[in-house]
């Protein structure tokens, strides 16, 4: 059986209303230390879960083997922990939830598969010597190159399916130089949703490997922070990582269902959608 029709079989035969995941992702990384090849290594992360909401109570199992004898075995765990479990303080019924059904496709996935394994390295070779002509009393440097890509899915007993591609890749540089004072180091990267062939302009191989040595050299000749209080300054970027890490969690639905959420007497449920 297909990763489909395992998710078809297991929103079947589970109780109640039956979520069932799935994701098939190949991970791979080179890396270079000091100008040499490090390591270079490729990885597949296969997992499927299911998730069984009977009677107001959750159960929830997973597997790393995609076969029917595993699936099935996830499905019956799932459906015996839900009814041996206490109903949540706000139990979902199937008339409140709204079935999403979505597709998302990426073209960057199949123009990936053109890369080539020197392409891959000439992209840490030439962060590499940039960083190197850029730097002042360079000790070390290491650059790395990572990617992520498959596939994940979604569906659900009472209509819920969802289809997406998964597609990352980055570029980083790190550098520590030594002067009078001691070590110092500096790093920079890029990573987003697209294929290696777009690091470039600002973004390019030389950029990164010319920023993280500039910075490293910058930090020789820096003097250290006042002790105390002081205004900060911050990217948009960290802020939304700290607002994210700080905040956002709390406003996700399972912990607000479960109570465990700080926000829990702070929101209605009501159409499977959180309300303040």
């Amino acid at each position: 059986m297909d990763i489909v029709d395992l998710l078809d079989w297991a929103i079947s035969h589970g109780g109640g209303i039956t979520e069932a995941r799935a994701e098939d992702i190949t991970r791979e990384s080179l890396s270079m230390e000091k100008g040499r090849v490090k390591s270079v290594s490729s990885s597949e992360r296969i997992g499927f879960g299911v998730r069984v909401l009977l009677d107001g109570c959750i159960g929830y199992a997973c597997t790393t083997r995609l076969s029917k004898d595993s699936v099935k075995n996830a499905v019956e765990c799932a459906t015996h922990l839900a009814r041996a479990s206490k109903p949540t303080e706000n139990p979902l019924s199937r008339e409140e939830r709204t079935p999403i059904q979505a597709k998302a496709e990426l073209r960057v996935m199949r123009d990936h598969g053109k890369a080539t394994l020197e392409d891959k390295l000439s992209l840490l070779r030439r962060t590499h010597e940039s960083a190197m002509e850029h730097g002042k009393d360079i000790k070390t440097v290491n650059v790395y190159y990572g990617a992520i890509s498959g596939s994940k899915w979604f569906k659900s007993s009472d209509g819920g399916n969802v289809i997406c591609d998964l597609f990352r890749t980055a570029l980083t540089a790190s550098v520590v130089s030594k002067g009078v004072t001691g070590l110092a180091d500096g790093g920079d990267g890029h990573g987003g949703t697209f294929n290696l062939f777009s690091f470039k302009g600002k973004h390019s191989p030389e950029e990164i490997g010319k920023n993280a040595s500039q910075w490293a050299a910058e930090k020789l000749e820096a003097k250290s922070c006042p002790v105390g209080k002081s205004r900060t300054l911050l990217h948009p970027t960290l802020t939304g990582t700290l607002a994210h890490e700080a905040f956002g969690h709390m406003c996700e639905a399972d912990s607000i269902i479960a109570g465990e959420s700080i926000l829990k007497e702070k929101y209605v449920f009501s159409s499977y959608k959180l309300f303040q």
